[in-house]
Order: structure tokens, then C-alpha cells, then sequence
């Protein structure tokens, strides 16, 4: 890869060059103090959120070498900005204004706008925002953030919710009955046991893990992924590819 990268570089026809974050160490060090882009457009830039002035990402750590030295434009792309809260904000936003809004160093922005929880007997501290962070924060960044809704800018209708409801099979329903009424249920060879009414759902839901869902509703969700033509949407909480293995979905592509 880095060869072919190389030679992109030598190409002076090209005005858009595109590269994975996974080359961006290579591209500083490759290029130096000769860093020819002006304007740089990082998509998904919560790539970048791990940036700290000492330390953090190497990527992120890469691309701030040249960020305010070479860089005139720098523009994030992101639909999630903040997945794992307000935390994950400060490192994107260093990259477009080294650090004027939310603080020159991650430590300001934490100490600001978060309060620093310590467990008894961790090594590791809990960062919880106040209760004036949110609105504070996105008055500090307004200026320098565009917000678009889809729903603006396409036809985009409400969504048609098509409920497909199926007969469970009657040996599983007879298993459920057993477990409802006895608490205890032996499934393929294991026994499954409620220490009370609360703890059912939980160990039915538990075995799941184990047992995975009857064929049945699993040839629904077949033949419902062929009619969107693969483009669905799936959300589970302990669900099982069913067939040889037995293998997690989130474990196969």
C-alpha cells in the first residue's frame, strides 16, 4: 500500500487525494514539512476523538503535527459526534480551533464541564457532565457547526412499522410453559434453573445466549433480509445466527 500511495502523491492532476485513517501516520511521516494539503476533510472524525495534546491516538497524534501548521480548512464529518457522551467531543473540535472553545488541553475541557467520580477501590475515574454542560458546550461550538437533518433535505415519509407475527412452534411453547410453572427447564441436556418469579425472564433470556432462537422465526428473518435486498436494519439483544456453529451475529460478517 504505501508504494501505490506514493505514486498517488506524485500525481499533480489529482485536486481530491483520499486516504483510511489507518495510512495517516504513514502520510505525515512521509510527507514532512512538505505537506501540500490546505484543506483536509475528516469523515467519521470521531476517529479523532482519542487526540491529547501529550499522548492519545497515533493517528490523531499524526494528523496534529500538520493540523495548524499546513492546514488552512479543516472541516469534520461525523453523524455521531459524541457516541459516548460529551466526552468525546474535545479531541474532534481541537482539530478546528486548537482548543479556543472547549479549552487548550483535554484536562481543562474535563475539569470545566464534567465531574471526576472515583470508585472505592478503582483505579479509574467516571466522567459525569453537569448539569449546565450540554448547553454550554453547544453555545461554545455553535459558530463553528452545521446540524442537518434528513428530514430537511429528503421526502423522507414516516416510517411503516409491519409487525409479522408467527406461531411458536409447540414444543417451545411447552418449554416456555414449563419454565413459567416450574422455574427449572432442561434444554438440550443443560438445566435451567429461577432461583424465583423476578429471576424467569432473565434465565430464559440467558439461555438465549446459549440455545439461540427456533428455526422458525429465524426463516422469517430470512426471507424479510431477501425481500429488503440485504439493506436492513437489524437490532438484537442476544440473538443467534441459527445453523452449524451456532455463531453470534455480531461475531460474522
Amino acid at each position: 500500500m504505501p508504494k501505490r500511495a506514493a505514486a498517488a502523491l506524485e500525481n499533480s492532476n489529482a485536486s481530491v487525494f483520499t486516504i483510511n485513517y489507518d495510512n495517516l501516520v504513514w502520510l505525515v511521516e512521509e510527507l514532512g514539512g512538505r505537506w501540500p494539503f490546505g484543506t483536509v476533510i475528516p469523515d467519521e472524525s470521531t476517529r479523532l476523538k482519542s487526540f491529547r495534546l501529550r499522548g492519545g491516538g497515533k493517528r490523531a497524534a499524526a494528523l496534529g503535527k500538520v493540523a495548524h501548521k499546513h492546514v488552512r480548512r479543516w472541516m469534520n464529518l461525523t453523524g455521531t459526534p459524541a457516541p459516548n457522551g460529551l466526552v468525546d467531543l474535545w479531541g474532534q473540535v481541537w482539530f478546528v480551533d486548537q482548543g479556543q472553545r472547549l479549552g487548550r488541553t483535554y484536562g481543562a475541557f474535563t475539569s470545566r464541564w464534567f465531574n471526576s467520580i472515583q470508585f472505592p477501590g478503582q483505579s479509574w475515574t467516571k466522567l459525569e457532565p453537569f448539569a449546565h454542560s450540554q448547553d454550554e458546550i453547544q453555545r461554545a461550538l455553535a459558530d463553528v457547526t452545521i446540524s442537518l437533518d434528513a428530514a430537511d433535505w429528503f421526502d423522507i415519509k414516516e416510517p411503516i412499522h409491519n409487525v409479522i407475527r408467527i406461531d411458536m412452534p409447540p414444543k417451545a411453547r411447552q418449554q416456555y410453559r414449563e419454565m413459567e410453572k416450574e422455574m427449572f427447564l432442561e434444554l438440550n441436556g443443560e438445566g435451567i434453573e429461577a432461583p424465583n418469579a423476578a429471576g424467569k425472564n432473565g434465565e430464559v433470556s440467558a439461555n438465549c445466549q446459549r440455545c439461540g432462537v427456533h428455526r422458525r422465526r429465524w426463516k422469517l428473518v430470512r426471507t424479510a433480509r431477501r425481500e429488503a435486498a440485504g439493506a436492513g436494519q437489524y437490532s438484537h439483544r442476544s440473538s443467534w445466527r441459527a445453523g452449524a456453529g451456532g455463531l453470534p451475529l455480531e461475531t460474522r460478517p
